[in-house]
């Protein structure tokens, strides 16, 4: 997950996860570049300073023989910002305040 926002990144991960499980959390895009591994589904904020969640998910997929699953997290929801999101390929478009049992539904 990236989000700038530390403390709603946490806030999600300790809502979402079951025991087992792991998130791994990116308060900004860079930080991404130091993963070895990058999981194949991934919920990006879009409105990240420095690089947006649109270069990062390009970034993400390039040399990829497949799509990595994206999941936009933003606070913009109207038809336009959702058709964006869409020709930019993410699977799923989440509207801040993200609705829990929604964005779980989403990384199912």
């Amino acid at each position: 997950m990236t989000e700038e926002l530390v403390s709603q990144a946490c806030e999600l991960r300790e809502q979402l996860l079951e025991p087992g499980q792991r998130l791994r959390l990116a308060p900004q895009a860079a930080n991404l570049g130091t993963w070895e591994h990058v999981p194949g589904t991934h919920a990006l904020h879009r409105g990240l300073p420095v690089m947006d969640g649109f270069e990062l998910a390009t970034r993400l997929n390039q040399g990829r023989p497949s799509a990595l699953r994206s999941i936009a997290v933003t606070g913009y929801g109207n038809p336009k910002d959702r058709a964006r999101t869409a020709a930019a390929g993410f699977a799923h478009h989440l509207v801040k305040p993200v609705d829990i049992a929604e964005l779980q539904a989403a990384l199912e």
